[in-house]
């Protein structure tokens, strides 16, 4: 599912999701998403967060070990991946998808994207998030689609 930032207030009404997918062009419309998407995430008792930067070098490895390890005092938790290059590359992209396929409900996962290239919403990766998940645009509007005054 893909939604505005403007609609994800609404959305987060209705209940949260075990995947979200956050990109765009306008920081501060990701920012302010991410930080509405935990907070309802802790008000519905995800306790628990584990923050994963995948930068060059990193090993997709610990996306699924995180998954995969609770807590002994929280029976929820958020997984907060950021990928700063928007290209996870061929194994990321792999662990990706993998992660698509065991989400479990008690795990709510955020992943933070910058802007992607077209290629990138034509990926397998992508489309296994997007088919999974809710995916949120933060695109700056522009001036000619704001409302008049």
């Amino acid at each position: 599912m893909r939604i505005s930032t403007e609609d994800l207030p609404q959305h987060l009404k209705r209940g949260l999701g075990s995947l979200y997918v956050i990109h765009g062009e306008a920081l501060l419309l990701a920012i302010e998403a991410a930080d509405a998407i935990r907070n309802a995430a802790r008000e519905a008792g995800y306790t628990e967060r584990e923050t994963i930067i995948a930068e060059q070098y990193f090993k997709w490895g610990e996306l699924r070990n995180s998954a995969q390890s609770m807590s002994l005092f929280s029976s929820r938790k958020v997984i907060d991946l950021r990928i700063p290059s928007g290209k996870p590359g061929v194994e990321g992209a792999q662990a990706l998808q993998d992660h698509c396929e065991n989400l479990d409900p008690d795990t709510l996962t955020l992943i933070s994207l910058p802007k992607l290239e077209g290629t990138a919403f034509k990926s397998k990766w992508f489309a296994a998030l997007e088919q999974h998940g809710t995916v949120i645009s933060a695109d700056e509007v522009s001036l000619t689609a704001s409302p008049a005054d």
